[in-house]
Order: structure tokens, then C-alpha cells, then sequence
């Protein structure tokens, strides 16, 4: 079992989906499982990079949606605790997708970001200062 899979394990039994994962696929989510991963999962392969995975979010929840609208709203309803359906697949895609981009990000140093940020530009040379001009008449000059 690689790293990747243990982490996605853990992950998924701290948020308390763990105990879902073991109820069985119903038919509808079998296929869309299918689809995922043959759509999905396979091409991106061991190591994809950060496009790639965003680009996988995207095509799920475009395939999730489509296959959504096409299931009867009975068999949606019937399916809470019996069978896992295309929802379950979903949220365990995405989660997975989900560390593949966190694992992917890379590490921000934020203590130097941040002192590289609000450190002080030297100030800029200001021209020298004029005289003023007042136009108008004053008293005690000549013309």
C-alpha cells in the first residue's frame, strides 16, 4: 500500500467516512466508479502536477453532475445506509483529488514571505523644494 493510499485511508477515517467506504457499491455507482477512474484517475497517473489535478476536479464534478441528473430521485432516496451511490464515489474522488493537491502544493516559508513583504523600500529623491510663486500686488515692492 503506497503513502498516498494510507494518507487517503487516515483522512478518510478522521472525517467519520471510513464506515461508508464498507457498505457495497450499488450498479449506478459501480459504472460511475468505473468511468472515474478510467476517466480520471488512470491518466493522471503517479505524479501529476497541480494543473493536472485541477483540471481532474473540474472533469468530475462535470461528470458527477451529468450523472446526478440522469438517476431517478427514488432510487436516490432508497439508497441512505443501504448502498453506496454516485455521491459516495464523488466525495471519496474528490477527497482523493483533494490531497493529491495539498500534497502537491509547495511549501510557503510564510515568517520570510512575510518580512520579504513589509520590508522598507528606500524612500525616493524628492525634487528640491521651489520657491512659491503668489501672484498679486504687494505692498513695499516695486515694480
Amino acid at each position: 500500500m503506497s503513502s498516498h493510499n494510507k494518507f487517503f485511508g487516515t483522512w478518510r477515517q478522521l472525517q467519520g467516512k471510513a464506515q461508508q467506504d464498507q457498505l457495497p457499491l450499488c450498479p449506478i455507482a459501480t459504472e460511475f466508479s468505473r468511468k472515474i477512474k478510467d476517466m480520471i484517475f488512470t491518466p493522471l497517473g503517479a505524479s501529476p502536477s497541480r494543473g493536472q489535478v485541477a483540471q481532474a476536479k473540474y472533469l468530475l464534478q462535470e461528470e458527477y453532475q451529468a450523472w446526478k441528473k440522469s438517476i431517478p430521485a427514488l432510487h436516490l432516496r432508497n439508497a441512505a445506509g443501504l448502498h453506496r451511490c454516485i455521491e459516495q464515489v464523488y466525495d471519496a474522488s474528490y477527497d482523493r483529488l483533494h490531497l493529491m493537491d495539498l500534497t502537491l502544493r509547495p511549501p510557503i516559508n510564510l515568517i520570510l514571505d512575510y518580512h520579504e513583504l513589509t520590508k522598507q523600500l528606500p524612500p525616493a529623491e524628492l525634487p528640491p523644494p521651489s520657491i512659491p510663486q503668489i501672484a498679486g500686488i504687494f505692498i513695499g515692492t516695486k515694480d
